[in-house]
């Protein structure tokens, strides 16, 4: 063999096996960055040693002001049992301060659900605040302008503008300045005003459970069949009742139209 045709084959040979080196060799894209943590994990504890809430993350990216976490799951426990979990796309946590945002979605131990764009969660007190939020149940649902979460007592409480719309006993649609929510029980309060196909009814509050509607503080009602005045009115699958100081007007032609001379 000539020197010439033994330094061509030598070429050729180191040619194939760089060609195959790049296809077996692992690639440097695969490889998470030095900051980034693959499925973290992380805890909180109360005094008493506790867990009080967990993060779940599919990564997290650490900064030097503020670490970074992707489709996330927080779980808020109370005496060791659920109390709420909370699902997001990110989760951006700087101090005592996190904030989850691109589409909230919390789910209470009765099975509600809390959804929102963004969520600020205070990590010491477990408290969270928001916008524009909505909770839903198979009993109706329930928007309001802005919201705060107190995990210590389970209340969630509603601001800005309350709207509800109810199933149970009836299609039931009310209107409040505020209103709090613990454990599926609903209570609007201020300028309340509550509709139906037949009834309207204005008051200062509102409480609903389990399919049950209790007015309260001077209500007043304009029915198909006159006025009524009460200081309490309570709705629920056996009919309408009204209580403390009630005042009916009924309409003239209630009880059909009056003859000549009667």
């Amino acid at each position: 063999m000539s020197k010439a045709k033994g330094i061509l084959l030598v070429f050729l040979i180191l040619g194939v096996a760089a060609g195959v080196y790049s296809l077996i060799r692992p690639s440097k894209a695969l490889k998470p960055a030095k900051d980034t943590v693959i499925q973290p994990v992380l805890y909180g504890y109360n005094a008493d040693g506790s867990e009080a809430w967990r993060v779940e993350a599919k990564e997290g990216k650490m900064g030097k002001d503020e670490d970074v976490f992707e489709d996330v799951v927080l779980t808020i426990y109370d005496s060791e049992k659920t109390q709420l979990t909370v699902s997001a796309p990110t989760l951006s946590l700087k101090g005592n301060h996190a904030r989850l945002t691109g589409g909230v979605t919390g789910v209470f131990a009765d099975g509600d659900r809390l959804t929102t764009e963004e969520v600020v969660w205070e990590r010491k007190s477990g408290n969270f605040s928001g916008e524009k939020v909505e909770i839903s149940s198979s009993d109706g649902r329930i928007k309001a302008e802005g919201f705060s979460y107190d995990s210590g007592s389970g209340r969630l409480q509603l601001t800005g503008g309350v709207n509800a719309e109810l199933n149970k006993p009836k299609r039931i649609s009310v209107v409040g300045d505020a209103a709090e929510y613990n454990s599926g029980q609903v209570t609007l309060s201020g300028d309340v005003r509550i509709t139906s196909s037949t009834d309207t009814y204005r008051c200062e509050t509102v409480r609903y459970e389990s399919g049950t509607v209790v007015l309260s503080g001077e209500v007043k009602g304009e029915m198909n069949y006159g006025t009524l005045i009460a200081g309490k009115i309570q709705v629920d699958e056996h009919g309408t009742t009204a209580s403390d100081g009630v005042h009916l007007v009924l309409n003239p032609d209630f009880f059909g139209e009056a003859k000549n001379g009667a």
